[in-house]
């Protein structure tokens, strides 16, 4: 549900991301500094920018969240997962196992770019607004 407030929409349900000073909210909860949040993020875009599981994103998507949504940077989710799919594959450190985790993290980033894929086709096909 959302008011006008300003001149802007206000999330009355808590569905985006809202940042005042050095807090982060979503709905009633309270972000740590481990949580990477940008302001307007909705559900779906905290899950892809904190590399939630590609089932969790799916379950996310089922319920209905919107693939094109768009936040206050003007990222779309599919374009966030993009990004961290091209990233993922990045060592993380020098010891033993980090190529073996660094090919698990892109196989999993490349997976839920798959997923939203799918999603996102089939709101193209119903007609709606393409994402990039």
């Amino acid at each position: 549900d959302k008011k006008m407030r300003g001149g802007k929409p206000e999330d009355t349900a808590g569905t985006i991301a809202r940042l005042c000073g050095d807090v982060r909210r979503f709905g009633g909860a309270v972000f740590g500094d481990q949580c990477m949040v940008v302001e307007g993020d909705t559900l779906l875009h905290l899950l892809v920018r904190n590399d939630a599981h590609k089932d969790t994103v799916e379950a996310c998507l089922r319920g209905g969240a919107d693939v094109g949504a768009v936040n206050a940077r003007g990222e779309q989710v599919l374009g966030l997962a993009r990004k961290a799919a091209a990233r993922s594959g990045q060592r993380r450190h020098h010891g033993p196992g980090a190529s073996e985790e660094a090919r698990e993290r892109r196989l999993h980033a490349e997976g839920v770019v798959v997923v939203i894929e799918k999603y996102n086709a089939r709101r193209n096909t119903s007609g709606r607004k393409r994402a990039r």
